[in-house]
Parts: C-alpha cells; sequence; structure tokens
C-alpha cells in the first residue's frame, strides 16, 4: 500500500505540477495578450494623436502663411501710402518760411525808405515811382508768402520755425 500511496502521491504532484505549469502559461498567454491588446490601443491612440497634432500644425501653418501674406499685403499698402503721402507733400510743402516774409517787409521797407530819400531831390520821379511800384510788388509778394506758409502750417502737424525778429537799420 505503501508503494500505491507513492504513485498516487507522485502522480498527484505531477498532476499540480502540470496544472500549475499550464495555469502559468495560460496566465502568461493572457496576459501577453491582453499586453499585446493595450500597445495596440496606446499605439492607435498615439497614432490618432500624431494625426491630430499634424492636423493642428497644418491649420496653423495655413493660418501662419495667410496671415503673413496679409501683413505683407498690407505692408506693401502701407509702404505705397507712405510713398503716396510724400509725393503729396512734396507738392503740399511750402518753400517759404517766416524769414523769407520778414526779409520781403525789410526789403519793401527798404524801398519805401528810397521813396521818401528821393523825394527830396528834383527829376527823380521815374526812380521814386519804379521804387513805389516794387514796394507795391513785394508788399503783395510778401502777403501771398504769409498766407502759404500759414496754409502749410494749418496742414503740417508741426508749424514752420519761427525766424528770430529781424533787425532794423535806423538811418
Amino acid at each position: 500500500m505503501t508503494t500505491e500511496i507513492y504513485i498516487a502521491l507522485l502522480g498527484l504532484l505531477a498532476g499540480w505540477t502540470a496544472t500549475t505549469l499550464y495555469f502559468l502559461k495560460a496566465f502568461k498567454r493572457a496576459y501577453n495578450r491582453g499586453l499585446a491588446e493595450g500597445l495596440r490601443t496606446l499605439d492607435d491612440q498615439h497614432a490618432t494623436r500624431i494625426r491630430c497634432l499634424e492636423l493642428d500644425l497644418n491649420g496653423l501653418r495655413h493660418s501662419r502663411e495667410r496671415d503673413q501674406d496679409l501683413h505683407e499685403a498690407a505692408l506693401l499698402q502701407s509702404r505705397q501710402h507712405y510713398a503716396d503721402m510724400c509725393k503729396k507733400m512734396i507738392h503740399l510743402r511750402c518753400p517759404f518760411t517766416h524769414i523769407d516774409h520778414r526779409t520781403l517787409i525789410s526789403a519793401a521797407d527798404t524801398l519805401r525808405l528810397a521813396q521818401e530819400t528821393w523825394q527830396a531831390f528834383p527829376g527823380t520821379d521815374h526812380v521814386r515811382n519804379r521804387a513805389a511800384s516794387q514796394q507795391n510788388q513785394l508788399q503783395k509778394t510778401a502777403a501771398t508768402v504769409i498766407q502759404l506758409i500759414h496754409r502749410a502750417e494749418q496742414m503740417n502737424e508741426r508749424a514752420l520755425p519761427q525766424a528770430p525778429a529781424p533787425v532794423e537799420v535806423q538811418v
């Protein structure tokens, strides 16, 4: 009987060992199958995420290119507007300053003084008339110049520089 018990125990031990090995093998296969399925799922999720990121990058690239094209168009338009404004400013810029106006007024005063001086001398009527005519022309020109200066000051953002007061010559 002991031999039979030993054989039964040996059979039982072999059965438990085989069952354990089969269970370990089954667990390992199930684990690997689950691991493979999980990895496949993760790979699919990562691939989907990569595709979404690529779509986002493409969208951002197209948006950036569109914005860059709009910026370049706006920059070109701004440059053209600046060039047009420069051309207009060349035509609108006043070529005269307050110094020119004061010089004309001073010359007119000098002609007035010459006219008054020549009045005392006989036979200088033609010179006196010419001095009076030139004085009137200079005063009209000075009035036109000051009008141009004031218009330019109104059109410009800043006024033209003021000239210092002229030094009057006393005779």
